[in-house]
Order: C-alpha cells, then sequence, then structure tokens
C-alpha cells in the first residue's frame, strides 16, 4: 500500500483535529456555565418538611451600589453585594424569564438601595429587605413567583471623610 504523507494532508488533519477540539470545548464549557447558575437547594430555612425543591438563580454576580446620602455621611455609602434567587427547580421556563429580565433584576437591587440611607437599611433588617427586594421583583414576572431572596455577601464600604478628595 502506497501511502504518500503530503503537505496537504498535514494541513488537513490538523483542520479537523482543531474543529474537534472547538466544538468538544464549546460543548464542556457550556454545560459548566449552566450547572454553575443553578445550584440545588433542598432545604430552606422554615420549610424543610415541604419537600418542593428549589434552585438557586446566581447569574445577577456581584453588584455595586451607593446608598443615600445621610448626615453622617453626605455621598452616602458604597454597597457591594451577590444576591441569590430561588425558585422552585422543575421550572425551565421561569429561568428563561429571569436570565431575559437580568438586567431589570439588577436594576431592582441597585434602585433599592440606593433609595435607603445606611441607617434606615439597618432599622428595617436584612430579612425585611430581603421581603421588599423580593416583592418587587416577584411584581417584575410573570410566569412564576420567586420564593427567597439571600445575599451570599452584603458589605457597606464606609470611607471615612477624611479620605474624601473634596469637591471642587
Amino acid at each position: 500500500m502506497n501511502f504518500e504523507i503530503t503537505l496537504n494532508r498535514i494541513l488537513g488533519l490538523i483542520v479537523i483535529f482543531l474543529a474537534v477540539m472547538i466544538v468538544s470545548t464549546t460543548a464542556v464549557v457550556s454545560a459548566q456555565k449552566k450547572n454553575r447558575s443553578r445550584t440545588i437547594v433542598t432545604a430552606l430555612p422554615g420549610n424543610e418538611s415541604d419537600g418542593t425543591i428549589y434552585v438557586s438563580y446566581r447569574e445577577l454576580g456581584m453588584l455595586r451600589s451607593t446608598t443615600a446620602p445621610d448626615k453622617k455621611n453626605k455621598k452616602g455609602t458604597a454597597v457591594v453585594l451577590s444576591p441569590v434567587l430561588t425558585y422552585q427547580s422543575d421550572d425551565e421556563e421561569f429561568f428563561e424569564e429571569l436570565s431575559r429580565k437580568n438586567q431589570e433584576i439588577k436594576a431592582v437591587f441597585t434602585e433599592y438601595f440606593s433609595a435607603h440611607t445606611k441607617t434606615e437599611l439597618n432599622r428595617l433588617g436584612e430579612s425585611a429587605v430581603k421581603e421588599e427586594l423580593r416583592a418587587k421583583i416577584n411584581s417584575m414576572l410573570s410566569l412564576n413567583k420567586i420564593h427567597e431572596v439571600y445575599f451570599e455577601s452584603l458589605t457597606y464600604l464606609e470611607i471615612p471623610n477624611e479620605l474624601l478628595v473634596p469637591e471642587k
């Protein structure tokens, strides 16, 4: 059998190899991204006996906002948060609605924190803040409702007045 190695055959094999690598890598990354955004949460506080399975929507990422100014801090307090929303696991269409309205949901969080001073937020307490945010988000959703709002992180960044650059 006469097998002749030519430059065209070598280039053809390289192109086929690269195409297979690109397709397989894309498939793996897509699967990992989908799994990352839907973490199963089976036992929520106060709901252990229900048996409903919930998943976490984590695609909002880390958000930044500034609270409304108050007497102590004339420019407001910087807030950095990572919200998580939970909903029933068997609702694919609702996940798609959340994904479509991702930017609007982010705006709900940033606008909420910018409308309140840090003192007001502390007086309300974390559970009341979460409940108000959940109600605002649910009012804009049509296919289903968010079960809970959680914060993976919620940090107020206080900058002492002496470190602020004076306005000109």
